[in-house]
């Protein structure tokens, strides 16, 4: 399976970004697999992007959400040698809104390019999004504004839209629906 999606992503010249949580209880990004996976993404030429939870992981272990935010960039671009340009907040169950994070703050300050959610990004507020959430449920988003009953994968849109010109679309994929196929190198 993951063969067929890199021969489809680069015959189709389709780039992706992959944000990486560094706290993630599922996954460690110093696990042999995890790292050898996330190196074959960047020898690839994907981008390798930060899935930040400053604020909830910050507030959880009682330190500065911004000190908490540097590390995770500087953890990612020692630790995989890249340059993390993007970032896009982790949302989670919990009293903490990573999102408000950025309320009063700007990518470029900590040496971003973007935040796909910040008030400011074209990545969000002016495409079509689609993620999943809670498993394999699909959500489809218009100019950062959801659209009720439309719940259709990544797939069905690339297939219902395809003859559509200058078709713009961020897809958001956890992997912990696909854990097993997603994660494994063959």
């Amino acid at each position: 399976m993951w063969k067929n999606q890199q021969f489809w992503l680069k015959s189709n010249q389709i780039k992706s970004t992959y944000f990486i949580r560094v706290h993630d209880p599922e996954y460690n990004i110093f696990d042999y697999r995890s790292y050898r996976n996330i190196k074959r993404i960047i020898s690839l030429e994907h981008e390798i992007g930060l899935h930040s939870e400053a604020l909830e992981f910050g507030n959880a272990v009682g330190e500065d959400a911004e000190s908490i935010l540097r590390k995770e960039i500087k953890t990612l671009e020692l630790l995989f040698d890249v340059k993390i340009d993007g970032s896009a907040c982790h949302g989670d169950v919990s009293q903490y809104n990573n999102l408000d994070f950025w309320n009063n703050r700007k990518p470029q300050d900590f040496g971003l390019s973007y935040e796909v959610y910040h008030k400011d990004s074209e990545v969000f507020w002016r495409s079509k999004y689609i993620s999943n959430y809670q498993g394999n449920h699909w959500k489809y988003y218009v100019n950062g504004q959801l659209v009720e009953n439309d719940s259709r994968s990544v797939w069905e849109h690339l297939e219902d839209d395809k003859d559509e010109r200058q078709l713009f679309y961020n897809v958001l994929i956890h992997p912990r629906p696909w854990y097993r196929v997603h994660w494994r190198v063959d």
